[in-house]
């Protein structure tokens, strides 16, 4: 609606401002190029208003000389005829008819000459228009007098009537659109008329600035609900615009009749009269309360960004791609004891550790290639004074608009303290592993002295026997072989006691993984502690393990676990031998192994299960135990891929170690 009171307005006002210009011979003398103008700012504004009206005006518009020269014409008198306008100046209006029609129009055209005299008039009767490519229409013709110095000439408006109808139809859905499109953008749209205040907004208008639709629109009504602290600055803002002929632009806030308060981003410009005087001002509103909000939080953002990368505790840099330091913290200034200034004269491989360089560049070169986003490292740098400094790398990638990679952003923390607390951690760790295996070996010793004892004995016996046939000079062949025999095995037995008892002791971490011999672990495993089984008379069941079974595995290490677990099984029913057992089981599944001890207790409690892998965990009398045996168990499992299980079977008491089982084709690895 308001655009087209807009046009209407700019069709009314066309001939009046083409008369003012033509009295004032301003329009000729352009013409002519020979300007000599009485009053500047007053020919300035009636050039801006009529070339810019003349193009606005929908119909085709030509001045004319009373005998039908064209002076002038405007863009749609182009596009109707299909003549440039400077085709068409010179041209006489007769030469935008037909042949056959010019006859009928020569004859009536000394009527309109004289009917001129008595002001604007609409011809009476159809004339015909001939377009450039020879396109013939019916046209409706509106002429006006236009008086000046230089005699009478005259304004001619000529319309299709063939394509009214359409256009009528066409300007009808071209202005629904253009209010639907103004609607839905959310852009209100004003209009003013100065002289009489007359005052009218949009719909949209409206909703922005939340107007009942029972308020008259009015210059008051719209003054009102602007924030009083920015009334002011609007009204110099539309004063400006009027003063010095531009458009303003500018941002305020409103009071809507609900107290919110709202931000707005209006245009306005406005139009003037021959006179040069303001008579008219439309104009354009957006609410961006929350494109503010939005910029309020990024800028809340950037500064929380800003007081991080400046005041936080842990290092911050910008690095390019040619990893140059381009922008640093103090905090890593204050780390690696350089200024920012000398950083940004370094790379970060300048004071990078060369063992660590490798692995830093590599990744750096990744992330800058865009093949990842992020990588963490802990690296060594050296601080200006020479020494060194452990820290935690973190870098991500910082992309530009297009996608690129433009900087890495690396953050970096100092874990040298760490480090040195680690390390001591690690040499306490050992320390405990250590004395923790020679308090199993101490526990050991009462039942590897009794797997000694015997072949020892039978040894002592064997060699008296001998030593007496030697004194009574009765020397039995058979016999003295027999005992020889008996020697022999009893030291392979001694010797291979001494030998798992010296494997088993070692530590063992440093091995490499290797395929071992299930059989071979296990009979290592019984052979110091079968015999404090039988000592106590608690029966002790192993399975018969097929020679050929291997798995890859630290020996030492699943022999420690073996042995603590029959260990702790054989502690826990000793009291009730010789009714007591325990049964090792050895379970070949398709991808593990699965060591089972299980023995003729009913089982342990809930609350103790929940705790029994924890360091220091025991259930043994005081002195009778570390409480690291099962822990330590349980990180070696881990180590090797498996895990370490407590449970039931069978209602008795089950622990279940699960090992990776070497497969058919698998090779020995570290």
């Amino acid at each position: 609606m308001l655009l087209a009171a807009f046009l209407l307005a700019l069709l009314a006002q066309t001939a009046l401002v083409v008369a003012s210009l033509f009295r004032n011979n301003a329009l000729l003398r352009s013409l002519g190029r020979d300007f000599n103008k009485r009053d500047e700012e007053r020919e300035a504004v009636a050039q801006h208003n009529f070339a810019a009206l003349l193009d606005a005006v929908p119909d085709a518009t030509f001045v004319m000389q009373a005998g039908g020269e064209i002076l002038l014409a405007n863009a749609e008198a182009e596009r109707l005829f299909g003549y440039g306008r400077d085709e068409l100046v010179g041209r006489s209006i007769e030469s935008l008819m037909p042949d056959d029609r010019l006859d009928d129009f020569r004859a009536v055209r000394p009527g309109f000459i004289e009917k001129l005299a008595n002001g604007p008039f609409t011809v009476d009767r159809a004339l015909v228009g001939r377009a450039r490519d020879g396109r013939e229409f019916a046209t409706e013709v509106r002429l006006s007098p236009l008086e000046t110095s230089e005699g009478r000439l005259v304004l001619a408006g000529v319309r299709d009537v063939a394509d009214r109808e359409l256009e009528r139809e066409n300007q009808s859905a071209r202005d629904e659109y253009l209010r639907l499109a103004t609607e839905r953008s959310g852009v209100g749209v004003w209009h003013w008329k100065i002289d009489d205040d007359d005052f009218q907004w949009s719909d949209a208008f409206r909703q922005i600035f939340g107007i009942n639709a029972a308020l008259t629109p009015s210059n008051e009504a719209f003054r009102a609900l602007i924030h009083p602290d920015d009334l002011d600055r609007l009204t110099e803002s539309v004063s400006a615009a009027i003063r010095d002929y531009q458009p303003y632009q500018l941002e305020y806030r409103i009071v809507r009749p609900d107290g919110a308060v709202r931000n707005i981003a209006a245009r306005g410009s406005a139009l003037y009269d021959d006179q040069g005087e303001a008579v008219r001002m439309t104009g354009l509103v957006q609410d961006i309360t929350r494109r503010k909000e939005d910029e309020e939080a990024l800028r809340v953002s950037e500064e929380r960004f800003r007081r991080i990368f400046e005041e936080g505790p842990m290092g911050i840099a910008l690095v390019d791609t040619s990893s140059r330091f381009v922008s640093v913290n103090e905090t890593l200034c204050q780390m690696v004891e350089y200024s920012a200034e000398e950083l940004y004269a370094l790379t970060f491989k300048d004071i990078t550790h060369p063992d660590d360089l490798d692995a830093d560049v590599n990744l750096a070169e990744q992330v800058f290639r865009g093949d990842i986003d992020h990588y963490d490292i802990q690296k060594r740098y050296f601080v200006k004074t020479g020494g060194i400094i452990w820290v935690n790398l973190t870098v991500s990638v910082l992309r530009d608009m297009a996608g690129g990679v433009s900087y890495a952003l690396a953050m970096i923390e100092n874990i040298t303290e760490r480090k040195r607390l680690e390390e001591e951690l690690e040499a306490h760790r050992l320390s405990i592993v250590s004395s923790a295996r020679l308090s199993a070996i101490g526990s050991m010793a009462g039942g590897i002295a009794h797997e000694i004892n015997n072949p020892v004995a039978i040894i002592s016996a064997s060699a008296e026997n001998i030593e007496d046939m030697v004194e009574d000079d009765d020397i039995d062949v058979e016999e003295l072989a027999l005992n020889a025999k008996r020697i022999g095995e009893m030291c392979d037995r001694t010797s291979k006691i001494v030998n798992s008892m010296r494997h088993i002791s070692r530590e063992g971490e440093g091995d490499l993984m290797h395929a071992a011999s299930i059989r071979s672990i296990v009979d290592g495993t019984l052979a110091l502690c079968a015999e404090r089984y039988k000592l106590h008379s608690i029966r002790l069941d192993v399975p018969v393990i097929d020679s050929s079974a291997m798995i890859v595995c630290r020996e030492v290490q699943v022999s420690q676990v073996l042995l603590n677990l029959l260990q702790n099984a054989f502690d826990a029913v000793v009291a009730d031998a010789p009714h007591a057992w325990v049964r090792l089981d050895v379970d070949m599944l398709e991808d593990t192994v699965e060591f089972r001890v299980v023995d003729s207790g009913t089982g342990i409690g809930e609350d103790i299960k929940a705790k029994i892998m924890e360091p220091f965990f025991t259930t043994k009398p005081v002195g009778q135990g570390t409480g690291l045996g099962l822990s330590l168990s349980s990180t070696i499992a881990q180590q090797h891929g498996g895990r370490l299980e407590v449970g039931e079977r069978d209602g008795h008491t089950c622990f279940t170690l699960v090992l990776s089982r070497m497969k058919e084709g698998q090779k020995s690895c570290n």
